[in-house]
């Protein structure tokens, strides 16, 4: 269990690279069955919680978000919001296998071996999904701003249904992030005041603006232009 972590993060990057490999249309393929198991396994599973009561199990996380955002784009194929489900799948699923390579033991011996095994294909499936979409479409930079618009419109969302649910993880990262308490967390003997906080979300809007440019730059690398495309931009080369 010492090297779970680096292991499954290996596992996961190989079998998408590989898979990234295949034909346009069977990547399709798999792009809609993995929207189709995110789509009803969430759904069962948020159902069963909405059943017995239990409303701090409300998703607020933008990872539990895009389960149903990025499945519900593919399956009904809602092409204004494939730029932004494809990115939310891409730092969702990024975001967790990198926390897996330090954290993946410790996820495993906290939680359940189901929980930890669904959470980690869930987010690697999220992952995998969204290079196969860079891989099919090419998101332009004129997408930031809808990304942007969204991303504020999720952050309303968590802080309006973080002041109305008492849960009872301390540790869900959005409400961490947007409430600043992750800088007690990560500097405990840092004093604030209202210019830190300021300073501290200019640096959370930057850095976002850094993860959008970065989500840009990958997709216009491993675009895979259809033959057509291919074929006009030699044309016009020669």
């Amino acid at each position: 269990m010492r090297y779970i972590g680096i292991l499954g993060f290996i596992a996961m990057i190989g079998i998408t690279l590989l898979v990234a490999l295949i034909p346009i249309k069977y990547r399709k393929h798999l792009i809609f069955i993995a929207a189709l198991f995110l789509f009803f396994f969430k759904t069962i599973e948020y159902t069963s919680y909405a059943l017995t009561f239990q409303m701090d199990k409300i998703p607020v996380e933008f990872s539990t978000i895009t389960y149903f955002v990025f499945s519900l784009t593919i399956l009904f194929n809602l092409k204004f919001l494939k730029p932004f489900a494809t990115f939310s799948a891409f730092i969702s699923g990024t975001g967790y296998l990198l926390s897996f390579i330090f954290l993946g033991q410790y996820y495993f011996e906290v939680l359940p071996t189901f929980n930890a095994t669904m959470a980690f294909i869930d987010h690697g499936l999220l992952f995998m999904a969204s290079i196969l979409m860079m891989r099919n479409d090419f998101y332009r930079n004129a997408t930031t701003r809808n990304l942007m618009w969204l991303s504020a419109f999720y952050m309303v969302y968590a802080l309006l249904v973080n002041y109305i649910v008492p849960y009872s993880d301390q540790y869900i990262f959005i409400r961490m992030l947007l409430s600043g308490q992750l800088i007690h967390y990560v500097l405990p003997s840092l004093e604030l005041n209202a210019y830190m906080y300021m300073l501290y979300f200019l640096l959370i809007i930057g850095g976002f603006r850094l993860i959008i440019w970065l989500f840009h730059t990958l997709n216009k690398h491993i675009y895979d232009i259809p033959d057509l495309e291919r074929t006009f931009a030699y044309e016009r080369s020669i």
